[in-house]
């Protein structure tokens, strides 16, 4: 078990590797419902009055009686206990299930506010190349913090540096719920059997972005429209704007992040070639090592050193963050388009 913070202060995990999907002993705590009030002094005298507040109430953690969120009337809990008493129901039962070949990572943040359960099929690995594997997973997420909803996601993680790789679309399953009376994560983890049917289809797709070359101008373009496109800039505007003389190419897309990951893909390059499997790579190196640095020139022409991630950042809603917006490439038109080619 580990806790451990890097240099740049960004929270990471408290982290348990196992391989007994019944060991929920990490998630084994109780919470509750408490109401919250304010100190105020109605009558005037110095008197402080404890009023609550409607409408609210805290998440507490009863063995610590740590406060881990604040919500409004509609807010259901779903303790980590059940959830993931629940998807480990769901994996024994389905045929990608065998005790002796899957690998457990059971991750807390915020003193247990958050909460992530990675599962490795291992008996569920297949070569995409003479170096390369790919092997079956699935994600299941919680937070009673409400900083991110319930997910299940079922996926492949590159087995040489057991990177999150993400798939968009159809390809593997994937339910986000937020926490309302209308939550049903039971009926999420249930279908997680289904992930084996849709794991061998998408290993064909692996294959064929393997094949399918690419160049350095059109990997950049692809990040340009996608992952590095600033939000508040829309298509229309964008086109508008490339019209107008004097136009600098930071007001576009997120220069930092596009270099960061034309740095990342030059890396993957390196083993893969100039594919859009290497492209891929670099993508989801970027959603699961939050913490990545590298150097890069500033508009001085100085070289320096920069991260890929803020300071006091947590991991576990940054990783999250980060796989929706590849799933979204991997769904895009851009993304289409290169991948039609083999």
């Amino acid at each position: 078990m580990t806790n451990t913070n890097d240099v740049m202060g960004v929270i990471n995990p408290t982290t348990n590797t196992h391989n007994n999907i019944d060991d929920l002993s990490f998630f084994d705590f109780a919470v509750e419902k408490r109401p919250l009030f304010f100190e105020n002094d109605t009558n005037g005298d110095g008197q402080s009055l404890m009023t609550e507040i409607d409408g609210k109430h805290a998440v507490v953690r009863s063995d610590t009686n740590e406060c881990l969120g604040v919500h409004g009337r509609t807010y259901k809990i779903v303790p980590h206990l059940d959830v993931y008493k629940r998807h480990a129901d769901a994996i024994k039962n389905s045929s990608a299930y065998d005790p002796e070949q899957i690998e457990i990572i059971d991750q807390l943040w915020d003193k247990g506010a958050k909460a992530r359960r990675t599962i490795h099929f291992l008996n569920h690995t297949k070569r995409v190349s003479e170096s390369d594997v790919v092997t079956m997973r699935s994600d299941t997420f919680n937070s009673l913090d409400g900083s991110f909803a319930f997910q299940v996601f079922s996926g492949m993680y590159r087995a040489l540096c057991l990177n999150t790789l993400v798939f968009g679309g159809e390809k593997f399953y994937h339910s986000k719920q937020k926490h309302t009376s209308n939550i049903n994560y039971g009926s999420a983890v249930s279908k997680i059997a289904n992930s084996v049917d849709m794991y061998n289809r998408d290993y064909d797709k692996l294959c064929n972005w393997r094949d399918t070359k690419v160049t350095d101008e059109q990997v950049a373009m692809l990040f340009a429209n996608t992952i590095a496109k600033r939000k508040s800039e829309s298509t229309t505007v964008i086109k508008e704007a490339l019209k107008e003389e004097g136009v600098e190419l930071k007001q576009l897309i997120n220069v930092k992040l596009n270099d960061f990951l034309m740095h990342q893909y030059g890396k993957e390059k390196e083993s893969l070639g100039g594919t859009l499997y290497a492209v891929y790579n670099a993508l989801t190196h970027w959603s699961t090592h939050t913490d990545s640095s590298w150097e890069r020139t500033n508009t001085k022409g100085e070289t320096v050193t920069a991260y890929t991630s803020r300071n006091g950042s947590n991991v576990g809603s940054v990783q999250i963050e980060r796989e929706n917006k590849v799933r979204t490439c991997l769904d895009s038109d851009h993304w289409n388009e290169l991948s039609a080619v083999a």
